[in-house]
């Protein structure tokens, strides 16, 4: 079995991508969202592919202190299985090797209905900032997700030594 890769997205994936789009999310965006959104100069879209078959896809945004995850999705039969970790990871990556200034913060917003990427998003280590009111439509609230990649690398720590002196203190 071939790895899962990650590529750009071209003109030519989106009825794969539409498709994935229709079967993740009740408010789907057609064909024109998605060409209004990467007709834009700071949005980036990736897809993810196994096979040479589109399973996943990714659309992003960059700005001076973050990037956002503006739309991301997976085909519902390759759900649980890594994919979407594999397309953040994807991210951090880029984000790590930016020359482009400090970007350290992934940040995107999930309406409050999609529990399943709420788990999702805080099982890769995405936190939950604030609600954002009716951002959605009346009584359709949003949920502000961040990843902070800063602190996602833990380096390693030093382990002090320690040794006893003559008067009893111990010195570092």
């Amino acid at each position: 079995m071939s790895e899962a890769t990650m590529r750009w997205m071209r003109q030519n994936d989106l009825a794969d991508i539409i498709q994935i789009e229709e079967q993740c999310f009740p408010f789907p965006w057609d064909q024109e969202d998605f060409n209004i959104c990467l007709r834009k100069k700071d949005n980036v879209g990736v897809v993810l592919t196994l096979n040479n078959k589109i399973i996943g896809y990714m659309i992003f945004q960059f700005t001076k202190k973050s990037y956002s995850v503006l739309s991301i999705a997976v085909d519902p039969s390759y759900q649980k299985k890594g994919y979407g970790k594999k397309m953040i990871e994807y991210l951090k990556t880029k984000i790590r090797s930016s020359n482009s200034g400090p970007k350290d913060q992934i940040k995107i917003i999930v309406s409050d209905q999609n529990l399943q990427c709420h788990n999702f998003l805080k099982s890769i280590g995405f936190v939950a900032l604030k609600v954002i009111k009716e951002y959605f439509g009346p009584d359709h609230d949003a949920y502000d997700f961040m990843l902070d990649v800063k602190d996602d690398v833990k380096p390693q720590k030093k382990i002090k030594r320690t040794r006893k002196v003559r008067d009893g203190e111990r010195m570092e």
